[in-house]
């Protein structure tokens, strides 16, 4: 008898920031997702790891700028969404969250299809990583069926 056993869902974190790919990935493992944390340290390995394995990532987290890059996390957004309409892709930018570039981002990744848009400004101490928690929360709760 041959087992089917499924290849396993991913959350990908796409930054080059250690101190945010580190919150992320405590926010995701706290959260208790199920899923396998993968991380990028640039949009060019975010990029590859989309290309090979789009339908398996159910969580896009995505900074927005990288360091000497030209490719950004509008781009990551974009290559996903039109591989996995189902993901839950989210970005996350340091600017202010009622700034007018954060506003401008947040245009820009939902019209590239992201779900939501977070900013993890400094001033917000903590406050982040909390709703990131949350939202991952909801989104395994929403995956396992509960209402509300």
């Amino acid at each position: 008898m041959t087992l089917y056993r499924p290849e396993p869902r991913h959350l990908l974190i796409a930054d080059d920031s250690v101190s945010k790919r580190t919150e992320m990935r405590i926010a995701a493992e706290e959260a208790e997702t199920g899923l396998v944390i993968v991380e990028a340290d640039s949009a060019r390995l975010a990029l590859g790891i989309i290309h090979a394995t789009a339908e398996r990532i159910a969580i896009l987290l995505s900074d927005h700028s990288f360091d000497g890059e030209t490719l950004n996390g509008i781009d990551l957004i974009r290559a996903l969404r039109h591989r996995n309409a189902e993901a839950f892709i989210m970005l996350i930018t340091r600017h202010p969250e009622r700034s007018e570039e954060f506003v401008r981002r947040e245009l820009l990744a939902r019209e590239a299809g992201a779900n939501d848009a977070l900013s993890c400004f400094m001033g917000h101490g903590g406050e982040w990583g909390d709703y990131l928690y949350a939202t991952l929360a909801e989104w395994k709760r929403k995956q396992q069926g509960g209402a509300n």
